[in-house]
């Protein structure tokens, strides 16, 4: 049975998520590490770029271009945080990734590739499918007509790896894994003041020595 969390747990789930992805050198490591090694050997990380998230009616969490070191293009990167597993993600994954294209399409002659990701921190086991097909009503050969789409899981142990222990920006991916940890626990006065003294945080702060 899956278990919905509060929304003001969810949204503070999600500001955490958003604030550390606008430092460059954290969304440079989480993309090197979540996306397959044959990708990322043909990317030039160093042209990252986050890009509006704003996509028409719809938010979501990250977007970044990077581009292709083999060709002269870029690919969108599209990452989603999640605290609980939605069944009906994979849809709204494709929902996304359609209204992203739709964006770029309309400044560039050519659609780009978008790569979506989802990125849990829940504490349930994520057993909702990854993919559109597995939702999808009718038989096999109406199913493949429908052009499913999968999207790639990250969760917190695979961020850490074989990351070196004194490279700091393994420990702020350390202390970052903490604190989601810590807003999954049951008692606000534990929580609530970590997002407050995030949304409080301006000029330096942790993120800015990497």
């Amino acid at each position: 049975m899956i278990k919905y969390r509060s929304n003001t747990r969810h949204q503070a789930h999600d500001k955490l998520f958003r604030f550390v992805m606008s430092k460059t050198r954290f969304a440079r490591t989480f993309v090197e590490k979540a996306l397959p090694p044959q990708l990322i050997d043909d990317l030039d990380l160093a042209t990252l770029q986050q890009l509006d998230s704003q996509l028409g009616s719809l938010q979501v969490d990250y977007v970044c271009k990077v581009k292709r070191q083999s060709i002269d293009e870029f690919i969108l990167v599209l990452i989603e945080h999640q605290s609980y597993p939605d069944p009906m993600m994979a849809w709204r994954m494709r929902c996304y990734v359609h209204e992203l294209m739709r964006k770029h399409v309309k400044k560039n002659k050519r659609l780009p590739v978008v790569i979506p990701l989802v990125f849990y921190t829940g504490q349930q086991e994520y057993n909702v499918p990854l993919d559109l097909r597995s939702i999808l009503g009718g038989n096999a050969e109406m199913k493949e007509l429908g052009l499913a789409l999968d999207y790639l899981l990250i969760q917190g142990e695979m961020l850490c790896g074989e990351a070196k222990s004194e490279d700091p920006i393994h420990e702020i991916i350390k202390a970052t894994l903490q604190a989601f940890e810590l807003v999954q626990q049951d008692d606000e006065e534990k929580w609530l003041p970590l997002m407050r003294q995030l949304a409080k945080m301006r000029g330096n702060d942790p993120l800015e020595v990497v």
